[in-house]
């Protein structure tokens, strides 16, 4: 039986951001401003969001939207430049049953390990077989990558009634 270990790290992280008060403020003025502000009533929302994702969110039932719109604000993101990533695969189970790899017709007291590396661009790979079989990948981007955030979520208001 194999075991399987996938193990991702990050070496640098970079993050951005604002503090959350500020963020709110921040929509809050924009949403008070008179060209932004259609922007952040749920009837205007959504026919943006229906042209630009699906028209269902349009939908009705018993005079209500289906669907509720939430706005979330992201004041924070996480990045990285670079992301490793090692895959094991360890055989020593089925050797020591005596098994034989799939794919080998060798004993398994006659196994023998190869080893090859690879450097691609911006992608490095190195390989190895035998008991353990390895492969590391150590992915360069040219623009950060972003593999988290940090946010706050409203729900839209309904569009006001005309008094």
């Amino acid at each position: 039986h194999d075991d399987q270990i996938e193990d991702v790290s990050i070496p640098i992280a970079e993050t951005y951001g604002t503090p959350s008060l500020e963020a709110i403020e921040a929509l809050e003025k924009w949403c008070s401003a008179q060209d932004t502000a259609k922007f952040c009533v749920d009837d205007n929302a959504r026919h943006i969001f229906a042209s630009a994702v699906s028209p269902a969110i349009l939908s009705k039932e018993n005079g209500k939207y289906t669907t509720q719109l939430k706005v979330v604000l992201v004041n924070r993101v996480y990045m990285t430049r670079q992301l490793n990533v090692t895959r094991t695969w360890n055989v020593t189970t089925d050797i020591a049953q005596g098994a034989v790899p799939k794919g080998s017709t060798k004993q398994p007291d006659e196994q023998h390990g190869t080893q090859a590396e690879i450097d691609i661009a911006s992608t490095s790979a190195s390989y190895s077989d035998g008991l353990e079989t390895r492969i590391e990948t150590k992915e360069k981007f040219p623009r950060p990558l972003v593999f988290g955030f940090k946010s706050i979520s409203f729900i839209l208001p309904p569009k006001p009634k005309p008094k």
